[in-house]
């Protein structure tokens, strides 16, 4: 066997086994298997500007509640639109040095002066993050069809079915 035919089989075995994982009766129907990570807990929004407490978010938790392969059940979940807004709880200690995550606030120069006329300038400049009480938002998109199905795996996985 040559390393393309070798290649080809891995990719469609990887291929069934994504395929396979979603709900049975769904397994038809998938479009597309989003793989995200995240090493802590889930919320997946309903629609993408909405807040973590929105009515209608899922939340992805991971727990004791997993089968032998370290994955959680497959959720249903409504999500309008193909562009998935997730945030993940991350339990890294350095998150917060993703340069995706980070903001500013307020940034301009301050024109300070006094009655005799003598002025000094200041850089104002205000880091900020976008992350939420700990929750960092992400985003994920269906090429085709809508995100129906998400559940958690090992290795802080995150698979998400567009149907």
């Amino acid at each position: 066997m040559n390393a393309y035919s070798l290649k080809t089989l891995t990719m469609f075995a990887v291929l069934a086994l994504l395929f396979a994982s979603v709900p049975t009766a769904y397994a038809q129907q998938v479009r597309e298997t989003l793989i995200d990570r995240c090493s802590g807990d889930v919320i997946i929004v309903r629609n993408y500007n909405d807040s973590l407490d929105a009515p209608g978010n899922i939340y992805l938790t991971r727990d004791r509640n997993t089968d032998a392969n370290g994955y959680t059940d497959w959720k249903p979940i409504a999500v309008n639109g193909r562009t998935v807004r997730w945030y993940c709880h991350s339990r890294s200690w350095g998150r917060w040095l993703d340069p995706g995550t980070w903001r500013i606030q307020e940034a301009g120069i301050v024109l300070d002066c006094d009655e005799q006329g003598n002025c000094t300038t200041k850089l104002k400049f205000k880091p900020g993050s976008s992350a939420v009480n700990g929750w960092y938002p992400e985003r994920s998109r269906c090429a085709r069809g809508e995100v129906r199905y998400a559940r958690l795996g090992p290795n802080r996985l995150l698979q998400m079915a567009c149907m």
